[in-house]
């Protein structure tokens, strides 16, 4: 299957984007539709029939941001990790949104002035 390259990576001509395992799947699509955050029981992201566990703090990010909305960073970062230093916290949250990126293929977490769910992610909650 021919692959274009775009400035946000590389995208299959029917708008499919590669699988980071390697394997195809026919439902990823480039648009972050579908994506289901189940936060009652075991805490994991559902996709067409993809699942993905979370760990326990992107759980509570994700799950803090569904019940009380936009978040500064600051207190995001102060809530996750209230024994480290600002700097330290603010540098775990960045890493934090990163995996969180790579795991679902896109961004569910946006950054505007505060941190918010996309639209498009559905939440039990």
């Amino acid at each position: 299957m021919a692959t274009i390259v775009t400035e946000s990576g590389p995208l299959y001509r029917d708008g499919r984007v590669p699988v980071a395992s390697g394997r195809r799947c026919k439902y990823h699509r480039r648009c972050m539709t579908g994506w289901y955050l189940r936060t009652l029981g075991r805490p994991r992201l559902e996709r067409e029939g993809l699942e993905r566990d979370l760990e326990r703090k992107t759980a509570a990010l994700l799950t803090y941001l569904a019940c009380e909305g936009p978040t500064p960073r600051s207190r995001l970062a102060g809530l996750l990790w209230p024994d480290s230093g600002e700097a330290t916290a603010r540098n775990n949250l960045s890493q934090l949104l990163r995996r969180l990126r790579l795991l679902a293929g896109g961004e569910l977490v946006v950054a505007d002035q505060a941190l918010r769910l996309a639209p498009e992610l559905r939440v039990d909650v």
